[in-house]
């Protein structure tokens, strides 16, 4: 089972990175680790604007499988208003 498990997690980990071609060309996607409980890789792919996918695969040591995808908007701060000081005389 285990090997299963770990052969999934490479196989999905090859395609992922065959399909991102040319999305890293753009600047879309980004890849990291995940330490800890999962443990595997992270990724954000960026739609356009305010608006992203993210998600991770990995393997727990409890031999699960975990994969979660999450929809992201992420609006721009808001910006601050400067006071202005009248001039002195």
């Amino acid at each position: 089972m285990r090997s299963c498990q770990a052969a999934a997690a490479v196989l999905i980990l090859v395609m992922m990175v065959g399909m991102t071609g040319g999305a890293r060309a753009q600047g879309k996607l980004g890849v990291g680790v995940i330490l800890g409980e999962p443990t595997g890789i992270a990724w954000k792919y960026r739609l356009g604007g305010a608006e992203a996918l993210d998600g991770a695969i990995g393997l727990s040591p409890s031999d699960r499988f975990r994969f979660h995808i999450d929809y992201r908007w992420d609006p721009p701060p808001p910006r601050l208003m400067h006071s202005r000081r009248s001039p002195r005389s």
